[in-house]
């Protein structure tokens, strides 16, 4: 039998070797990574703050991900309400518009 369905490989939650290893490398060493990318973000190498800066800012803000839009079968696009707030749009733009002339 070439395994039973459902109860093969790696349960669920369980680290892979590489990522176990780093781990416990990382906690053999005494540092914290997410306290050493702090301090480098306070570097005088702009470059080097940014991509610290970059990389701690998924731990504190979502990743903006893209949005699927599916045309409703019910309410097909162009339908009157969208045309009313289409309407009203370009109106606030031409007003937005107007006012930097």
């Amino acid at each position: 039998m070439a395994g039973v369905k459902g109860k093969s490989g790696r349960q669920k939650g369980t680290l892979n070797k590489r990522t176990q290893t780093a781990i416990e490398l990382m906690d053999a060493s005494g540092k914290d990574p997410i306290e050493f990318m702090i301090e480098l973000m306070g570097n005088e190498d702009k470059h080097l703050a940014f991509a610290a800066a970059k990389e701690l800012a998924q731990y504190k803000y979502s990743k903006r991900r893209a949005i699927e839009i599916s045309e409703d079968p019910n309410k097909p696009l162009g339908a009157s309400s969208d045309k009313a707030r289409l309407a009203e749009y370009r109106e606030k733009v031409q007003t937005l518009l107007n006012e930097r002339k």
